[in-house]
């Protein structure tokens, strides 16, 4: 069976990341969403890993990254999270690649 994909980010083996992370989504103060995409019958693709948090103000895109981390998205995955964010009445100019 092959191995499951991967985005290699920070949630993928730093504790201390982790536990930063874990406690804000323990806390329901963000959530954590994977942006893929998959061509018929090819791969699933890794576009960027972003983070949503939840103020009293609406929900804010605080981090996106990816798909490596501390990269700046492509083109692509800014074209489908811009979409996203509209969609789902979440604030996309907060964005900061390394909050």
């Amino acid at each position: 069976m092959p191995l499951p994909l991967q985005l290699c980010n920070c949630l993928e083996d730093s504790r201390r990341s982790q536990g930063k992370y874990l406690s804000r989504a323990r806390a329901r103060v963000s959530s954590f969403w994977s942006l893929t995409k998959q061509e018929e019958g090819g791969p699933v693709q890794y576009l960027c890993l972003v983070e949503v948090w939840h103020t009293a103000g609406g929900n804010e895109i605080r981090q996106a990254e990816g798909p490596r981390p501390r990269t700046i998205p492509g083109p692509e995955a800014w074209y489908w999270l811009n979409k996203w964010c509209n969609r789902e009445g979440v604030d996309l100019s907060t964005w900061d690649c390394y909050s």
